[in-house]
């Protein structure tokens, strides 16, 4: 497969767009480690990730005042590849939360990749169910 020919302007177009793409992530760091210094966002809390999008995740409250309700979180980007299921330390922030930390896992369920590695799938609880059913019945047709 040969490689794929661009121009010279779309180059530099391709270029502008990943260093806009870059500042714009660093801003946001930049926004978030302002925030936690000037003490704009509130106590740590416990949370439970629901659901994964990108850079923010959405994080169930599982103490204090907001226990139960669904927060969208942005993520600190030292904090590695989190998975649903994980447990995290997060913090209120005017526009939703910022998750500062995570919990240790206990277990977790992985497959490899093409590229001899492992990628985590979610942390496992100690019980789960197979929905596979061993001796199918089978019906004329």
């Amino acid at each position: 497969m040969s490689k794929r020919k661009v121009s010279r302007r779309q180059s530099w177009r391709i270029e502008k767009i990943q260093k806009e793409r870059t500042e714009r992530a660093n801003r946001l760091d930049t926004l978030i480690d302002e925030r936690l210094e000037g003490g704009e966002l509130g106590v740590e809390q416990n949370g439970l990730v629901i659901s994964h999008f990108g850079k923010q995740l959405d994080v169930e409250a599982l103490d204090g005042d907001d226990a139960g309700r669904i927060i969208r979180c942005h993520m600190r980007t030292h904090l590695g590849q989190l998975v649903t299921g994980d447990r995290v330390v997060w913090r209120a922030s005017p526009d939703g939360g910022v998750v500062v930390a995570v919990r240790p896992r206990h277990s977790q369920l992985q497959r490899p990749n093409n590229h001899a590695n492992s990628n985590r799938l979610r942390p496992t609880s100690t019980k789960s169910l197979s929905p596979w059913h061993l001796n199918p019945e089978r019906t004329p047709t």
